[in-house]
């Protein structure tokens, strides 16, 4: 199982994926028809974003459960408890992070949203 989570948080959560965020939290747009499709995207990418926190919150309930079970094993599992709690950490810096992007790529949508209705009110 510790594999399969690998294996998981290492496709899901990329460097890659991250920087797919941070790019378009530092575009900048000059027109009506940016700011709608710039929207339309942050809105898309936030659902998508959204369902990997959730996902990764059933990880981490599963590797807590998973943790205590093996604490009621005794000393057998040590090692396996030890291997179980790294994974934990890991993956909790990389909720923490997503959920900071997650947080930036609202922000800047909300801020598009807010000038996207004041242009239209300017028409």
């Amino acid at each position: 199982m510790i594999e399969q989570i690998d294996k998981w948080v290492k496709t899901n959560y990329s460097d890659k994926e991250i920087e797919k965020i941070r790019n378009i939290n530092d575009y900048k747009v000059s027109s009506y028809h940016e700011f709608n499709e710039l929207c339309i995207s942050l809105d898309s990418l936030e659902k998508k974003y959204q369902k990997k926190v959730d996902d990764l919150n059933i990880i981490i309930k599963y590797i807590f459960e998973k943790i205590e079970l093996l604490k009621w094993e005794g000393e057998i599992f040590k090692d396996e408890i030890i291997l179980y709690k790294e994974r934990l950490k890991n993956i909790l810096e990389k909720q923490l992070q997503l959920e900071k992007q997650l947080s930036e790529v609202n922000n800047k949508k909300n801020g598009y949203k807010k000038i996207i209705e004041r242009l239209k009110e300017n028409q």
